[in-house]
Order: structure tokens, then sequence, then C-alpha cells
């Protein structure tokens, strides 16, 4: 069974984010001994195919959110808001797919299937840029939640909670991400698990969102 991540938290420094993982990527490490290779390989497809299922909801319900809100008068700001969402959700995906084909393909090792499914070759990009383009969407979503609150009749507690906790979460798994990424004592393995954990985190997130959004829509 996967080990909790360390949560995020308000103002944390730096130095307890580095103790914080620290301890974690140990945890990771003893895991991948003892569990073995080609569980991680398929339960991260899994995972993928998981959170492109919430991302292709949530990309949904901004569809009817685009919908509903297009008879207000200073809605444009939202909809290009909401279509930018978009376009920053598939990046991330994306980002994921890529690192989710690396998993694949190096803890195949004889014991699973190294030819690649067609969704992460489709996703796969040699690059891995994720905790910039994390951080990209956490500042749309920061301007979708100001455009939502220009709207005189906006008081709905559930969906502002949600984007701003989501916005926070993108916030602190990029800077982890970040210092993995650019460590030096880190194995790429272990960076890649870490990813693929912080995928299957951003999941419930994705999904409160959307069901937040879907009840806004509704009422």
């Amino acid at each position: 069974m996967a080990e909790e991540m360390p949560a995020p938290q308000q103002h944390i420094t730096r130095p307890e984010i580095l103790f914080t993982l620290a301890v974690w990527l140990k945890k990771i490490q003893r895991e991948e001994r003892v569990n073995g290779d080609k569980r991680i390989q398929t339960e991260c497809f899994a995972d993928f195919e998981s959170l492109s299922k919430e991302v292709d909801d949530l990309c949904h319900e901004l569809e009817e959110f685009m919908r509903a809100i297009r008879p207000i008068g200073s809605s444009s700001g939202l909809i290009s808001t909401s279509r930018v969402i978009r376009s920053c959700m598939d990046d991330v995906l994306g980002e994921f797919g890529s690192n989710s084909a690396e998993i694949w393909r190096d803890f195949s090792l004889g014991v699973g299937s190294i030819e690649l499914p067609h969704k992460l070759k489709v996703a796969s990009n040699p690059e891995i840029q994720l905790p910039e383009r994390m951080r990209v969407l956490s500042e749309r979503l920061e301007a979708f939640l100001e455009g939502l609150c220009d709207i005189p009749e906006f008081s709905d507690e559930r969906l502002k909670n949600a984007l701003l906790e989501f916005r926070e979460w993108l916030l602190y798994r990029a800077e982890c991400i970040a210092l993995h990424r650019d460590s030096k004592l880190v194995k790429q393995s272990t960076v890649q698990k870490y990813i693929s954990q912080v995928m299957k985190e951003m999941e419930n997130y994705v999904s409160s969102v959307k069901d937040a959004l879907s009840k806004f829509v509704q009422t």
C-alpha cells in the first residue's frame, strides 16, 4: 500500500519542505524494494487513466459553466479564463502522461510489458516541466476565482474553497517536485515515483472542483 504523502501546509518554509520530503522519500524507496516493479508500472498507468477521466469531466463542467454565464454582461473574461484553464489542465495532464510513460518503460525490466499503452504514447513528451505548468494552472485558477468574486450575486463558499485549496496544493507540490528534480542526491526513479503519487493525489482536488462547479451551475 502506498505511503501517505506529506500534506501541504500554509506558510511552510523550505527547510520544513526538505525535511518532510526526505522522510517520505525513504518510504518510497523502501516500498519499491518490497513491492517490485510490475506493480509500480501497472498502477501508475491506472492512476493516469483515472486522472484523465476526472480532467475530462472537469472540462465538461467548465463547458456547462460557460454556457450558464453567457447571459451575464461581464462574462467574457470568465469565459476566456475557463478556456485557458482547460488548456492548462491538458498541459499538466500531458506532463503526468510523460512521467507515466517513463515509469512504464523504466520499471518493466522484464517483469512487465515494455510497449507503451496508446494513451501514454499520445501524452508522452521527453521534457518534464511539471512544476512550471502547475504554477501556471494555479495562476489561472486564481484569476478564475477573482472573476467569480466580481459577480455581485456570487456567494458559493464550496466552490471558492475548492478553488483555493486546489491552487494552494498546486503551488506546494510544484515546489516539492522542483526540489526533487533539481536535487543531485535523489535518483530519477524516485522522482518519477514521487510525481506519480502527486498525480494520484491531484485527482481528489480535480474531483472536488468539478463537483463544486456542477452544483454551482445547477443553482
